[in-house]
């Protein structure tokens, strides 16, 4: 066993930042995400709406601060794992989604499902076929239920759709680009976009951010068929969402929740979004480990301290245990 001091410190401050994302987002969100699942008819309007936002964050924190502490503790014995999140919730596409998400799943139904089937080197209808079939059984992985098998063709169509509409997209934003700069040349553009002109160099940089926002709401529409108990409660809470119920909660402040601890939950959200831009260019453990002794220190000290303090403890379990 090598004492390596570099590649120990790297594998705590990985099994660290999995315990923030793990107890302080994904556990505090929990409760919030049972109360309003647990109860589809007794929920609606914006209720219905934050509950399944938060569930975003949950089983991402919950999924990738499970995989961060195994990586983690991995790296300090000496063994290197692969990564099996890749910040997801800034892709631009589906596609780049699930190259992101859950990557160790997402590459065994690639080498061992998708491409035995023909992958992309099939007629093109073909092609489809298998990206739907890929999924439905990546859904039947997960649980032999309905709400996951709807799941995964639901991931399937969108990966078809995406594909199918690529070329038109890809001219779509061409043609934008160009108008984008011959507007841009004749100082239109500038006067339009006012101070924010000069943040946005080209039209590369809106697709993407549209692309991003597109990609997410995606997923966390399909995860209303991912966290609900049946298709009966897919429908109550889909139906739901898009009115005000009388005699429903139809406010994302739920009884049982102080204004305080959602602010607290929304700041835990917050910082995970701003690690993750962060580390769309360099991780957070490479800056940390960067850093001068005593500031490296009081990273650690500090985080520890908002874990122990703000983390959530109970008889809560990963929800990946589950599958």
């Amino acid at each position: 066993f090598d004492l390596d001091e570099a590649r120990i410190g790297a594998g705590f401050r990985i099994m660290l930042w999995g315990f923030f994302i793990k107890c302080v987002v994904a556990d505090r969100l929990a409760p919030y995400v049972d109360v309003v699942y647990g109860d589809p008819s007794g929920f609606s309007g914006l209720a219905v709406w934050a509950a399944t936002y938060a569930f975003a964050f949950q089983i991402y924190g919950d999924f990738a601060g499970y995989s961060l502490i195994a990586i983690g503790s991995a790296k300090v014995m000496g063994f290197d794992l692969m990564d099996n999140f890749h910040r997801p919730y800034f892709s631009k596409s589906i596609a780049e989604f699930w190259r992101r998400w859950h990557i160790s799943l997402s590459t065994w139904f690639r080498d061992y499902l998708y491409i035995p089937l023909g992958g992309n080197r099939v007629p093109r209808w073909r092609w489809y076929v298998n990206m739907m079939v890929v999924f439905a059984v990546s859904g039947l992985w997960h649980g032999a239920a309905w709400t996951f098998v709807v799941w995964g063709v639901l991931h399937g169509a969108y990966l078809a759709v995406g594909a199918a509409t690529g070329p038109f997209r890809d001219r779509l934003w061409a043609r934008a680009e160009v108008a984008y700069r011959r507007g841009a040349r004749r100082g239109e553009a500038v006067e339009r976009m006012g101070p924010a002109a000069p943040a946005v160099e080209n039209m590369s940089a809106v697709r993407r951010w549209v692309g991003v926002f597109v990609t997410f709401h995606l997923f966390v529409v399909s995860l209303v068929l991912f966290r609900s108990r049946g298709m009966e409660s897919v429908f109550v809470l889909s139906r739901n969402a898009f009115r005000a119920v009388p005699g429903t909660v139809s406010s994302p402040w739920l009884p049982g929740f102080s204004g305080l601890e959602l602010g607290f939950i929304l700041a835990a959200v917050a910082v995970l979004i701003f690690v993750d831009l962060l580390e769309e260019r360099r991780s957070l453990s490479d800056r940390v480990g960067a850093l001068s002794l005593p500031l490296r220190w009081a990273f650690y000290v500090l985080l520890t301290v908002v874990i122990v303090l703000f983390g959530a403890y109970g008889d809560g379990v990963f929800i990946y245990f589950q599958f």
